[in-house]
């Protein structure tokens, strides 16, 4: 059965269905049985080309916004890293040593108090440094 059968049909037997169906049809520009199944509330109404600008617009501010603080985080780290105290000249941190070994982080053994302990390259692991207290600037050490 074509649509426009489908809504002649529509029209005799549910006319505040079909009426529904004709606006949802002439909105969006839809054929007879995709604007029927969106009254009937079988799929979602589509949305409008401003619906989709808007939602584009606050997606693109979104992530402006993380991408300045992920600029602020890589300064901070930068930051960290090169001026901590405990950060050797090859970038390992000799202040907080890993019990455990990680596959993707170069480490570097190490024998404290009769443990073996890995120091993480904090230098290729910079967010490492984010949160970390024992973080001092070299030259106020």
């Amino acid at each position: 059965m074509k649509g426009y059968q489908i809504a002649y049909i529509l029209k005799r037997k549910d006319p505040k269905l079909y009426e529904e169906a004709r606006k949802i049809k002439e909105a969006y520009g839809l054929k007879w049985d995709e604007a029927i199944k969106i009254a009937k509330g079988e799929i979602p109404e589509p949305l409008k080309l401003n619906e989709i600008s808007r939602k584009l617009a606050d997606l693109e501010n979104e992530i402006k916004t993380i991408k300045e603080d992920f600029e602020d985080i890589k300064v901070t780290l930068k930051f960290k890293v090169e001026k901590c105290k405990y950060v050797d000249d090859e970038g390992y941190c000799t202040k907080y040593p890993w019990i455990g070994k990680r596959d993707n982080w170069k480490v570097r053994e190490d024998i404290v108090r009769g443990r073996l302990v890995y120091h993480v390259k904090v230098a290729e692991n910079r967010f490492l440094c984010l949160g970390c207290p024992y973080f001092k600037l070299k030259k106020f050490a």
